[in-house]
């Protein structure tokens, strides 16, 4: 269990692999973000289905529709905090058009965030399933960084690597990163 902030209000993010399956959703990036929710006690499928277009812009839709996103006025150069839906762009060539054109192909949700910047975050990786994974806006073209205790994450690859060839100097997820919100306002 991790206890994270959700748009100012307290939210118990109860993640493990086992508990994040999917509560009948038919599209599996949004559906496990629904289901962390969901397993914390917010049901926010009924919000959800309200919006129209993919499970990722649907998100997106959500939480600006509610005046959450990290961009929105009022909000310049926040931070993603626990509990937001990080948002990537770019992550695979959606359109198979060979260029960079895909807004919002991509989300999670974040866990934790530490005070040198680094984001960890879990979502479902696309050859891996449910995982937890890093990155850190304040240094974003940093991919590992080698530690005494051995090899530490940055930056995790988020760019499919069939597609890295379109441009291949952005392929981390900081690299890829859009923008970030809360999906609920409420009191816990």
């Amino acid at each position: 269990m991790i206890w994270s902030g959700l748009g100012g209000w307290r939210l118990k993010v109860a993640y493990t692999p086992s508990t994040a399956a999917a509560p009948s959703s038919r599209c599996i990036i949004s559906g496990t973000i629904l289901a962390v929710y969901h397993h914390a006690g917010i049901d926010l499928r009924p919000a959800f289905e309200r919006f129209s277009g993919n499970g990722v812009l649907r998100l997106y839709r959500m939480a600006a529709g509610n005046g959450l996103l990290a961009s929105a006025a009022g909000n310049p150069g926040r931070y993603p905090a626990p509990g937001d839906v990080i948002f990537w762009d770019n992550t695979y060539d959606r359109s198979r058009s060979g260029q960079w054109d895909d807004p919002l192909t991509h989300a999670a949700i974040v866990l934790a965030v530490h005070e040198n910047g680094g984001i960890e975050y879990v979502h479902y990786h696309y050859t891996r399933g449910i995982i937890v994974e890093h990155m850190n806006l304040l240094d974003p073209d940093l991919h590992t960084v080698s530690t005494a205790a051995g090899t530490v994450v940055v930056n995790s690859p988020m760019r499919m690597r069939r597609d890295r060839h379109i441009r291949p100097e952005a392929w981390l997820a900081s690299h890829l990163y859009s923008d970030a919100g809360a999906l609920y306002r409420g009191e816990w």
